[in-house]
């Protein structure tokens, strides 16, 4: 419900429904090509009460680098219960 309802009002702001991800190239360590992408739900993270988590996100940088580490660990790390099957033992 929360997630149908966090579409629905970004939708209201934006008159468009989020794209399923929105991507980038960038170019980091030495000119190494690395993708950065976002989907669809870290754009509706601020219609679902986790502003303060989105604002953590560094929307002009990659998600990794040519290394492949993470370089987004802030929502790599975040469990956010919208997105957790309430049946699923595990967390996160």
């Amino acid at each position: 419900k929360q997630i149908g309802l966090a579409l629905h009002n970004y939708h209201e702001t934006h008159r468009t429904f989020p794209q399923m991800h929105v991507e980038s190239l960038r170019k980091v360590d030495h000119d190494i090509p690395t993708e950065s992408y976002l989907s669809w739900s870290v754009m509706i993270l601020p219609f679902m009460d986790q502003a303060p988590l989105y604002n953590k996100i560094n929307m002009n940088a990659p998600w990794r680098d040519a290394s492949k580490t993470v370089l987004q660990p802030a929502l790599v790390k975040s469990i956010i219960p919208p997105f957790n099957c309430p049946s699923d033992p595990m967390e996160g």
